[in-house]
């Protein structure tokens, strides 16, 4: 019998687009944020002066995991800029009577208020919480109504051994450790039987993580902040390509076109939109950011005039 190996099935699957969107905290947030950080890093440094190692390392997973846990919501609320987005999403790929799956590595904090805030929505949704019996009614209704646009799971209920072709989305709400359970839960959709591309939503939190390092014989507790300067250089990285890629589409713009051709693909898509509202932000706020737009974009061309113009003019919608 011939197997067929991995590599060569990928060949033959639609493509998969990956969208990641970078978000701040809100208010609750970054309170509950700061207070957990400055109670964790007291119980390390106090750990540090005579705990064992392994004990100290305990402190500092269980610190990282409640940080992770705060950057999808606050303790209390069932809302947060990453619900608000998800919202968003949600409601264009329902219009659209597309499907979707909704990941998150956690079951409080994740999905259980997920699954308040849905219920709160007209977009019909089954919530699979692990048990076979449950698994084959979600799955059924998931595959087979058409009016079910999404399939709720964490990653351990459902990030394996699952079928769900028929969906053409995947929004993972946070990121485990392991980038491989985010791969296979992918995998449920973007697999043998999937015939149309598959869109892949990161929702990126806005994350300060902590470092356990050694400098000599002196034990450190370090603060390692996700940059505005690193922010800037994803969010410009993508406009970039999103600009270049225009730019191959249609090679014959002209200076009054280009920025017209920019400002019709950008509402069709959501995430990027935001982004580079989010680009505009980093690029007004200092004199280095605007020298390194200028770099990149030149207004030598009409797409790095198109660039310049887009991100000038570019504005939030009002609330």
């Amino acid at each position: 019998m011939l197997r067929r190996l991995k590599e060569k099935v990928l060949q033959d699957l639609p493509d998969k687009e990956r969208q990641e969107f970078w978000l701040d905290l809100d208010n609750a947030q970054r309170i509950a944020y700061d207070q957990a950080l400055n109670a964790g890093r007291r119980k390390i440094e106090t750990s540090l002066d005579g705990e064992q190692t392994f004990q100290t390392k305990r402190h500092i997973f269980a610190l990282l995991v409640e940080l992770k846990q705060i950057c999808n919501f606050a303790k209390e609320p069932a809302t947060s800029p990453k619900t608000f987005l998800l919202l968003e999403l949600l409601e264009t790929i329902a219009a659209n009577q597309k499907k979707v799956l909704i990941f998150s590595q956690y079951r409080i904090e994740g999905t259980d208020k997920i699954d308040q805030l849905l219920t709160q929505t007209g977009i019909r949704y089954v919530f699979y919480k692990g048990t076979q019996k449950q698994k084959d009614q979600a799955v059924s209704d998931f595959r087979n109504n058409p009016e079910t646009t999404v399939f709720l799971a964490t990653l351990e209920t459902a990030g394996y051994g699952i079928t769900l072709t028929e969906a053409t989305y995947v929004i993972h709400f946070d990121q485990p450790w392991n980038p491989a359970k985010m791969q296979n839960a992918e995998d449920r959709v973007h697999r043998i039987g999937q015939t149309k591309g598959v869109t892949i939503f990161n929702q990126q939190g806005a994350t300060i993580g902590v470092n356990y390092a050694a400098s000599g014989s002196k034990q450190e507790f370090t603060q390692n902040a996700t940059t505005t300067e690193q922010n800037f250089e994803i969010l410009l990285a993508d406009f970039e390509q999103f600009i270049n890629d225009l730019q191959r589409q249609h090679p014959n713009a002209t200076d009054e076109t280009a920025i017209q051709i920019i400002d019709v693909e950008v509402q069709k898509q959501p995430i990027r939109l935001q982004n580079f509202l989010n680009l505009k932000r980093l690029w007004n706020g200092g004199k280095k950011a605007a020298v390194k737009v200028g770099e990149h974009f030149t207004e030598q061309n009409p797409w790095g005039k198109g660039a310049i113009a887009f991100l000038d003019g570019v504005m939030e919608e009002p609330k």
